[in-house]
């Protein structure tokens, strides 16, 4: 199925909703991250409206993901997107105004350049973009927003990261280089913090007490 826009010749809405739950690992060798994310997109498809008083009051259906329209939504810096479930059955939340919702939950490995100068007291920023290339900015509305759907719920590091902030961007002058063609791209913003402590016990702490060790071994075996 195939949509460029709404029949009155306004642009396409499309919203990308994420939320963070996981930071895996932030791999300063390979630089890249790896995330645990929620992902959910809304979007409106007229031609699956209809009047729910013709139905006996019905005002939500659920779907097949693969049997509407959805969108071409990448990310366009990731190594990998692996989907948690992807053996599940995928369905969409249609609307009768002809809104649609979809959820997914992802692991999300991205491309992420480190700066390691003031290690390991340092402050990293990582970007995830994502992006339509199929549609211009006249066409599709790309929109990006952040929630917290589960109360007292806070994005979790991984013990040698902490989460500062999460916030988002969106640029809409972006162009091909091929065409010159016009595209959308919203960009989540993760910034965190290096734990000092994680290196403290994980390394500063077992090599001093292997060398203390070794040295009073040393003195013992010279007094023997």
């Amino acid at each position: 199925m195939n949509i460029l826009g709404n029949s009155d010749g306004s642009s396409l809405q499309v919203i990308i909703t994420i939320q963070l739950l996981y930071v895996l690992d932030l791999d300063v060798a390979q630089q890249y991250l790896s995330v645990y994310v929620e992902q959910e997109i809304e979007w409106q498809d007229v031609r699956l409206r209809w009047d729910p008083a013709d139905y006996g009051g019905l005002d939500v259906v659920w779907v097949l993901c693969d049997q509407v329209w959805t969108t071409d939504l990448f990310n366009s810096n990731s190594l990998t997107v692996n989907e948690i479930y992807p053996d599940r059955l995928k369905q969409c939340k249609v609307h009768s105004n002809g809104s649609i919702h979809s959820d997914m939950f992802l692991q999300i490995d991205s491309a992420c350049f480190l700066d390691v100068q003031k290690f390991p007291f340092d402050k990293q920023t990582c970007e995830i973009p994502f992006v339509t290339i199929a549609f211009e900015p006249k066409t599709f509305d790309l929109q990006g927003k952040l929630f917290t759907k589960y109360i007292g719920f806070t994005p979790q590091g991984n013990g040698e990261w902490n989460v500062l902030s999460l916030n988002m961007t969106k640029d809409s002058q972006l162009k091909s280089s091929s065409d010159n063609k016009e595209f959308s791209m919203v960009v989540f913003i993760l910034k965190l913090q290096r734990e000092p402590s994680f290196y403290f016990y994980v390394i500063t702490l077992p090599c001093f007490l292997l060398t203390f060790l070794r040295k009073a071994f040393r003195y013992w075996v010279y007094l023997c």
